[in-house]
């Protein structure tokens, strides 16, 4: 019997079964949930017991979380078509193929019957091992996955330590696993992302590459007595996606997958970033004016007051939420751009790129594509740097204070200070408990991030000039909240234990409220740009 999934739609459970008789009869047919594809009355699917009406077909439901739901948040997963989640469902628990990355067979039933290094079911608890054998790593990226069964992009504590273990016998030092955890940011983000565990992995001396394409042919790398595999580029072919020349996407990468993360962190670099400079370069006066339709094009002039900008007579944060919305702060009619500075941040944009390329990877090839304001033509190729597809790259706002700006765009946004900003917090309280959850919060809109913006500090206070970051984010796939009920707990933990990458906070549509936002829970994922 098929374990049960969490229905993304109300959170209740979701079964594999055939339609009932006098659903054949009264019901249409519905499309899947996820991929979207049809499903027909005779197709077995997973069905809702709630019969909220969310269904999903029976490849797509295998990548919806077995987590226990909170039944108190109002969301919507979209986690897009998975075309590996479409060919290749996870089987259950596979034998290990013993030939690893070497293997030659490329039959179907060989497929069927054995699990290799990058299929979706080589992980832990997914992937039996002979006495003897040991799992095969030679990539980064193999020995995360393996140790991430679920599939969430982090790492617990316990897999973190399963994975240390591994790592141990490739390492130049040794640590013990307590200090281990803290230096790959275990005790300050709660987890640990690719990201930090292939940094981690670089200080300590392992010298595997990374393993994880960011664009370029893919060479195979498939090596056999000292022969190795003569094709040039993966070339998927067949339900089991290896290639042509018979080897699996795995073996398969580029040079820069082939990179170690020293090499990819000094190397990384925008085409658009002026050559030899560092920092925040100011961009010409005749480049403002792109920015200039970005600014008018998602400024709100109606309906476009929230709590967060506050009240005319104590300001934000300082009196009732009744007194407030009876003596409005007033909205802006209109921005002006004033000045545009570029943040050239290698280290920022290298751990940027690299994150993009694991949840590129996570979505296997595609996800469900949403688009902001901020983000639709032509904003998607501002500053002739263009946004990626198929990961939900966008460009959004984050209002702040000037020194607040100038502090992230060299150290990134830090997880300690969710909760100390503009959230409303209880009296004599320092930190409060935003709407989504401690994170870092983003808007489509100026109107929206302009209530966060404080006066420059540079600069004289009558002016109104205020600061305020546009970054790149990485949404990938989605949980939307479109309700009023909202467990803030239940929402971070969705993304960092479960499938998806971040929050979008729309309700706009079912609520009237305003403004859309987007939240994101890890540091990686933004790049102040």
């Amino acid at each position: 019997m098929a374990a049960q999934r969490a229905c993304p739609l109300c959170h209740d459970k979701a079964s594999l079964r055939h339609r009932t008789l006098l659903e054949r009869v009264f019901r249409s047919w519905t499309s899947c949930g996820v991929c979207a594809d049809p499903i027909n009355n005779a197709q077995i699917r997973w069905i809702c017991k709630k019969s909220c009406g969310f269904s999903a077909c029976e490849s797509c439901g295998l990548s919806i979380s077995l987590a226990t739901p909170s039944r108190s948040s109002s969301s919507l997963w979209l986690g897009g078509s998975s075309q590996k989640a479409k060919n290749l469902p996870v089987r259950g628990c596979l034998r290990a193929c013993k030939f690893g990355d070497h293997c030659r067979e490329a039959s179907a039933e060989h497929v069927a019957r054995f699990a290799h290094p990058g299929d979706r079911e080589y992980r832990q608890g997914l992937v039996t091992l002979k006495d003897g054998e040991v799992p095969c790593f030679e990539t980064l990226w193999l020995i995360f996955t393996f140790f991430d069964p679920n599939e969430s992009g982090h790492l617990t504590r316990e897999e973190f330590r399963l994975a240390e273990v591994a790592v141990a016998s490739l390492a130049c030092e040794t640590c013990d696993s307590s200090a281990a955890w803290d230096a790959a940011g275990g005790n300050l983000h709660g987890h640990v992302s690719f990201v930090r565990f292939a940094l981690w992995c670089g200080r300590v001396g392992v010298k595997l590459p990374v393993g994880l394409d960011m664009g370029g042919e893919r060479q195979c790398r498939f090596q056999s007595d000292g022969c190795g595999c003569e094709c040039l580029n993966f070339r998927p072919h067949g339900p089991d996606r290896c290639c042509q020349c018979g080897h699996g996407p795995m073996a398969h990468r580029s040079d820069v997958a082939q990179q170690s993360i020293a090499a990819q962190l000094l190397y990384s670099r925008p085409r658009n970033w002026k050559r030899g400079a560092v920092g925040l370069i100011s961009l010409s006066v005749g480049a403002l004016s792109e920015f200039q339709f970005l600014l008018d094009a998602t400024h709100k002039e109606n309906d476009n007051w929230t709590r967060d900008r506050g009240c005319a007579v104590h300001g934000v944060n300082r009196c009732s939420a009744s007194c407030a919305y009876s003596t409005r702060a007033p909205v802006p009619s209109g921005y002006r751009v004033v000045s545009v500075w570029r943040n050239q941040n290698p280290k920022l944009w290298a751990r940027y790129n690299l994150m993009r390329a694991s949840i590129q990877q996570e979505c296997h090839g595609g996800c469900r594509r949403v688009s902001t304001l901020s983000s639709k033509a032509p904003f998607h190729h501002l500053d002739s740097s263009s946004l990626m597809d198929g990961v939900n790259e966008w460009r959004v706002f984050h209002g702040t204070s000037e020194t607040a700006c100038k502090t992230i765009c060299v150290n990134n946004f830090e997880p300690s200070m969710a909760g100390t900003g503009a959230t409303w917090k209880e009296k004599k309280q320092k930190r409060g408990m935003p709407l989504y959850g401690h994170g870092v919060y983003f808007a489509e809109r100026i109107t929206k991030a302009d209530e966060y913006a404080t006066p420059a500090e540079s600069h004289d206070a009558s002016t109104s000039l205020r600061c305020v970051l546009l970054c790149r984010v990485l949404a990938g796939r989605l949980t939307v909240c479109t309700g009023n009920q909202i467990d803030p707990v239940s929402l971070r933990k969705q993304v960092l234990d479960g499938p998806n990458h971040a929050v979008l906070g729309d309700r706009v549509q079912t609520l009237g409220k305003p403004f859309r936002e987007v939240v994101i829970y890890d540091s990686d994922q933004i790049y102040p740009e």
